[in-house]
């Protein structure tokens, strides 16, 4: 699966660490990525209509190294971006992925076993025309 978003910046990801390193550290301070959308789209950044450049981004720092891993991107509440302030916030928001994941990999197994019994069956079918 390949993403819309292609434009990978260095420097939006830099902007991205120094405003959440700064000022959004801890769940009491996260911004909405709407209000992060703005700030960015005021200080000259192009963010697109659904902020996927800022998530993918996000993304990337999460999956780095320095400081970027302690980012945290929740949709519940506090709803927003952030860096966590303390391993509690870290440990609520890593229970919410590995929930996310164990869900998402259910969801895999049942598609695939329903595949699997659909085209297996289409296969004797067509094996018997």
């Amino acid at each position: 699966m390949t993403s819309r978003y292609t434009g990978v910046s260095a420097a939006l990801r830099s902007w991205l660490l120094r405003r959440l390193t700064a000022q959004h550290i801890g769940a009491a301070n996260a911004i909405t990525w709407a209000d992060l959308a703005a700030t960015a789209r005021e200080e000259g950044w192009a963010v697109e209509r659904d902020e996927r450049n800022l998530r993918e981004e996000v993304a990337i720092l999460q999956a780095g190294d320095g400081p970027g891993p302690l980012i945290i991107s929740s949709s519940r509440a506090p709803c927003g971006v952030f860096v966590a302030a303390s391993m509690a916030e870290m440990e609520c928001y890593l229970s919410q992925i590995r929930s996310k994941a164990a869900t998402l990999s259910e969801k895999a197994r049942r598609q695939e076993r329903a595949a699997v019994e659909v085209f297996e069956a289409r296969a004797g079918q067509m094996r018997l025309i």
